[in-house]
């Protein structure tokens, strides 16, 4: 019986306006406006039942009786009692004419009605029913369910109720589309996030209306690691960056030489100046790239450990000049093989508790082909 009615139910409104459109509550509210810029025309609802509801393309206007006048075009008209199966049937509205609508309602035991947009919009009960909408059910047992909207290209949306025997129910939803949207997720929450240069918010956090293409995402809290990536989103599907901040970074330091120069990591703007340093930065792999107006930009793909310190000097050349602008890494003292090798050479003539104490510290051997300092 369930799937028949159901069926039933689909066949009669598919084809008609699951939702009102933007701003229609407000007319409605506002009967008798017959001097409306659109043609309109008059519906009067009645009701053979005390304390019915109405609802107007599945927009809840009162109790029976109800009179309204509405655009000139097709509508739906759903009158629902308690304790009697509701009645939903289409209507054409004509201008300045009127139509009187009196239900027929027929004893039962309840129902509960599900419709969404778009008209794809699946229906699933309890994570285990998936079913197409518009659906009603009348047989369902008293009790909480849970339910959730979802459609191919759409954000999804849930819900819940309780049925009890004899009440009707009628639950819709609009679907946000995903196209444009992107969502950030950061643990712990609170992160603050900036998009191609823009703040945007704070996490947990969804920005609408976004560009497709390749975005710069920065993400800063308070005593964690600053994150800078790119998100793509040239698919035109949702974009989602997700992830676990962590408590430790390295100090990121940037010598430009110039005022006017310019920091980006993978395409992210980090900051312009002679000196450029994030005091923790996630690790990673990253694209530095150092620009300045009337010089040869330099890149270089950079490896930040998990702590520590990375540093880099970049010399930039004008344009045009026969010397190229050259961007190398400032190697500590502690990691240079010329400071090992003065080390080891007073290692020698100290105690063994000394050398034992260089052994420890000195660095993995370098791979064959580099140039070895010996240590006598």
């Amino acid at each position: 019986m369930r799937k028949l009615l159901g069926i039933v139910f689909f066949a009669l409104c598919s084809t008609l306006p699951l939702l009102p459109g933007p701003g229609w509550g407000s007319a409605w509210a506002q009967a008798g406006a017959a001097e409306e810029s659109a043609p309109t025309g008059l519906v009067r609802i009645q009701s053979p039942r005390p304390a019915s509801q109405v609802w107007i393309d599945n927009e809840l206007i009162g109790e029976a009786p109800v009179t309204r006048y509405l655009p000139v075009g097709t509508h739906t008209v759903r009158v629902a009692a308690d304790g009697f199966d509701p009645d939903v049937r289409r209507i054409e509205v004509l201008e300045g004419r009127t139509i009187e609508v009196t239900p027929q309602l027929i004893p039962g035991n309840g129902t509960v009605e599900f419709q969404a947009s778009p008209g794809t919009a699946r229906l699933v009960i309890n994570d285990r029913d998936v079913l197409p909408v518009p659906m009603r059910f009348d047989d369902l047992a008293e009790g909480e369910y849970r339910y959730r909207f979802e459609a191919e290209g759409y954000e999804p949306e849930e819900g819940s109720f309780v049925f009890k025997r004899g009440q009707n129910l009628l639950l819709t939803a609009r679907l946000k589309s995903s196209a444009g949207l992107v969502e950030f997720v950061t643990r712990p929450e609170g992160a603050r996030v900036w998009l191609d240069g823009e703040h945007v918010g704070v996490t947990p956090l969804q920005v609408e209306a976004v560009d497709p293409g390749v975005h710069a995402v920065k993400i800063h809290l308070k005593g964690y690691a600053t994150v800078f990536e790119q998100l793509d989103t040239s698919s035109g599907e949702k974009g989602v960056v997700d992830m676990k901040l962590r408590e430790e970074g390295a100090t990121f330091v940037v010598s430009t030489g110039r005022d006017d120069a310019t920091v980006f990591l993978d395409g992210v703007e980090v900051a312009s100046g002679s000196t450029v340093k994030v005091p923790t930065l996630n690790r990673g792999r990253y694209l530095l790239e150092i620009t300045a107006k009337g010089h040869d930009p330099v890149d270089a793909k950079i490896t930040v450990p998990e702590k520590g310190r990375s540093a880099w000097k970049a010399t930039l050349k004008p344009e045009g000049g026969k010397a190229e602008s050259v961007l190398k890494e400032v190697v500590p003292l502690h990691r240079n093989w010329l400071f090992w090798a003065g080390v080891g050479t007073g290692a020698a003539v100290v105690t063994a508790g000394s050398i034992v104490t260089y052994s420890a510290l000195k660095p993995d051997p370098i791979e064959p082909g580099d140039v070895v300092v010996r240590v006598p």
